[in-house]
């Protein structure tokens, strides 16, 4: 099992490259549950992110979740299959947010 650094660059070049409902839910899901949530992602990203490849990989995540009609935020609320109309809506909006919290923490 990786680390929460290793579980979400990886996740964050995998959304570089194709794009795959399982990705964006997983970044979501670990920001949004890990204990200390984005903030706490965040500080666990501050070591690596003048690494390359961290560096990538936060960019593609903060390229993905642009605002709730994003293609990431759009992806994650998509692996819900079985919302739709509102629902979904809420589940991009929250994704974007949850993205957007993780950003704004990494300064």
């Amino acid at each position: 099992m990786a680390d929460v650094v290793g579980c979400i660059a990886t996740k964050g070049l995998a959304l570089g490259g194709r794009l795959a409902e399982k990705d964006a839910y997983d970044v979501c899901a670990v920001l949004d549950n890990l204990e200390g949530g984005p903030t706490g992602v965040a500080a666990a990203f501050r070591p690596f992110v003048g690494d390359p490849l961290v560096g990538e990989s936060i960019e593609n995540i903060r390229r993905m979740f642009d605002g709730p009609d994003s293609a990431g935020a759009l992806l994650a609320a998509g692996f819900y299959s079985g919302e739709r109309g509102m629902a979904r809506d809420r589940r991009a909006t929250r994704a974007s947010s949850v993205v957007a919290a993780f950003i704004d923490a990494l300064g």
